[in-house]
């Protein structure tokens, strides 16, 4: 073998056995497709990360929104515990719309140690500017009752006569 045989095999060996290649993040996230969010309303918002490395492992999430003046987000950086492998961590914030404007909401999850390359989880947050109560057909129905019988106490009584009869 030349010299310039034994250079380059010297070198390939060094890169490989030397140099260290960056390996993607091995994680695993459960996260909601999207979410609702009523106008100023907090709502809440979990992603679930586990670890998917061969070796225990610390994580950072930083919290994000693609419109930032649109939208409130509380805890939005957040470090993990260590979790080891095949742990499972559930991350919490709440957002709060402030518009009704819809937005994107993205979880980057860097490991420890590598600030460089990180994770994006997206969700998608659609934002409506009212929200009715959870009470139900029965409720609806006592509203609509209470305000019929408050319209025909308020309103003249001559008026309400001429409107039936004619």
């Amino acid at each position: 073998m030349s010299k310039l045989g034994i250079i380059l095999s010297i070198l390939i060996l060094f890169f490989v056995l030397v140099v260290p290649v960056h390996a993607t993040h091995q994680i695993q996230y459960r996260a909601p497709d999207s979410i609702t969010s009523t106008v100023g309303q907090p709502t809440s918002l979990q992603v679930d990360i586990k670890n998917a490395e061969a070796s225990p492992d610390t994580y950072f999430i930083y919290i994000t929104s693609l419109l930032p003046n649109e939208i409130q987000i509380t805890n939005n950086n957040i470090t993990t515990q260590v979790l080891n492998p095949g742990d499972m961590v559930t991350i919490s914030t709440n957002v709060r719309t402030l518009t009704e404007s819809d937005n994107i909401i993205t979880f980057q999850v860097y490991r420890s140690g590598d600030s460089s390359h990180y994770i994006p989880i997206t969700i998608p947050v659609k934002s409506k500017k009212f929200s009715l109560p959870d009470f139900g057909l029965a409720g609806f129905l006592q509203i609509a009752a209470l305000a019929t019988v408050i319209f025909l106490l308020v309103s003249p009584k001559k008026n309400l006569i001429s409107r039936i009869t004619n």
